[in-house]
């Protein structure tokens, strides 16, 4: 929510130049620190890196729509060189979506169903962003640091929770619909775990390897708006998970990890510590005005010698904060209703 120049709050999708902070892209450049990010929230338009950017892509609806990332716009891309490319990929998702699909949950999944149709457009963004990155992959050695946002978890555990957890809903999903959709979830993040495994196998086997989830997700409390409208639930922010492995990351479990347990999992810092924890891992000093403090605990003894915690006061010169452009007129309601149909924003009508 953002307050208008009348004093009343408006629902306004944010985009880069709000930033009121340089994005880690932006430092990780600055420190010669080649880096490519796609996806990333809040990345539109997209800003100069030492890499490639590509900004987030949206759909609404069905048939399929493009969202932000459309021929003829610009700050898409950056490079501009790698936009036709990106394009390209993007282009040939669109017109496979069905069996992109179908090939991650099995035939007549693509149906027009509710339910499916507000979860295909993330679908679509995920796919294009593994796609672009493999063909990155592909053609030219990785960069330093590779960032890759994928929203589907969270879009399946908002849209489908109701049938992979029935009994936590009240009254129950229907024995129908869950026999139909049940499978969504788990086959999603048997998707997410098989393309992590395809990307790795393009990068060196010495790569350091972070994954993170910023919330988890649980079946809403009786009576609330997102049970009302069967969704999967996150408002009293259920912690998630931080995983890293490769090399100066210290083991902490010996426990296989296909047998680790929530109970096993033990708390070494909050989402804010994520940047900060980004530019230790390459040996940046981090911002003291940062929210967020390196996970020391994270890595090896060996690395910590060798690497030692810096900081500096800020990332953020003056001469950057005077380069701050004026606010944006860029309206986006696609995205927004899109975030109206995972339940975050009022007047969503069920």
């Amino acid at each position: 929510m953002k307050k208008g120049s009348d004093g009343e709050e408006t629902t306004r999708h944010y985009t880069s130049v709000d930033h009121q902070t340089k994005a880690f892209g932006s430092i990780l450049s600055e420190c010669g620190v080649s880096n490519d990010t796609l996806g990333w929230w809040v990345t539109y338009p997209v800003e100069e890196v030492l890499g490639v950017m590509v900004a987030q892509t949206y759909t609404v609806g069905s048939p399929i729509k493009k969202g932000s990332l459309v021929q003829g716009q610009t700050g898409q891309v950056r490079p501009p060189a790698e936009e036709q490319q990106v394009l390209a990929e993007l282009e040939g998702i669109d017109r496979n979506l069905k069996r992109v699909v179908e090939e991650i949950f099995g035939a007549g999944s693509a149906a027009d169903s509710k339910d499916w149709c507000k979860c295909r457009w993330v679908f679509r963004a995920d796919s294009t962003y593994v796609s672009v990155l493999g063909s990155l992959l592909a053609e030219r050695p990785p960069a330093d640091v590779t960032t890759r946002f994928l929203g589907g978890t969270n879009v399946v555990g908002h849209g489908f929770r109701d049938a992979y957890e029935p009994e936590g809903f009240s009254p129950h999903t229907g024995a129908a619909e869950v026999q139909a959709n049940r499978h969504v979830i788990p086959t999603y993040y048997r998707y997410v775990d098989r393309v992590r495994g395809e990307l790795l196998a393009l990068l060196p086997p010495n790569t350091r390897v972070l994954i993170i989830s910023d919330h988890g997700l649980r079946a809403p409390p009786p009576g609330s708006k997102a049970a009302r409208l069967r969704l999967g639930f996150h408002d009293d922010q259920p912690q998630g998970a931080f995983l890293a492995a490769g090399p100066g990351i210290r083991e902490l479990s010996s426990t296989p990890a296909r047998d680790v347990q929530l109970a096993d999992l033990e708390t070494l810092g909050h989402i804010a510590d994520v940047c900060p924890t980004l530019l230790a891992a390459v040996g940046i000093p981090f911002g003291e005005g940062m929210l967020g403090r390196p996970i020391a605990r994270l890595f090896s003894d060996a690395f910590l010698e060798q690497h030692p915690l810096l900081s500096i006061p800020t990332h953020d010169d003056a001469a950057w904060l005077s380069a701050r452009p004026g606010e944006l007129t860029h309206e986006d309601p696609e995205r927004l209703e899109q975030l109206r149909k995972l339940g975050y924003l009022d007047g969503q009508d069920g």
